[in-house]
């Protein structure tokens, strides 16, 4: 395991422990941006997992300070608009330079995901 805070992870669910490594791997194998934008959708087709356990190993990672939780807005027609540290920080409307509109956000515009957290601790080899 290179990430210390995946080993607490597989020792509180040590039925999960392939998935575990798998992600393991996987979360180790990213690089430059990669680090910063870690999706449920990418993470369970790396792991093969189904998307809902992805979403789960993740927020175990954000839980246990490996990963943070972000959250981004988009516009209806796809563009990132910006990124939230916290869901009650995003605003009911926000404006899109590439549509140049402002519009009201739904939940649908909202795409969570996850980045490393900086005290984010690996196994010393």
């Amino acid at each position: 395991m290179f990430f210390r805070e995946l080993k607490q992870l597989r020792a509180a669910n040590p039925d999960l422990d392939d998935a575990i490594a798998r992600l393991d791997q996987y979360l180790s194998s990213l690089t430059g941006t990669a680090r910063s934008h870690i999706s449920a959708s990418t993470v369970s087709a790396a792991v093969g997992v189904p998307r809902d356990k992805a979403i789960g190993l993740l927020m175990g990672a954000a839980e246990l300070g490996l990963l943070r939780l972000k959250y981004r807005v988009q516009c209806p027609d796809g563009h990132g608009v910006k990124d939230f540290d916290r869901l009650q920080d995003i605003p009911a409307e926000i404006y899109c330079g590439a549509c140049d509109e402002t519009r009201p956000i739904t939940p649908d515009d909202v795409e969570y995901y996850f980045e490393f957290n900086g005290r984010a601790a690996t196994v010393p080899a």
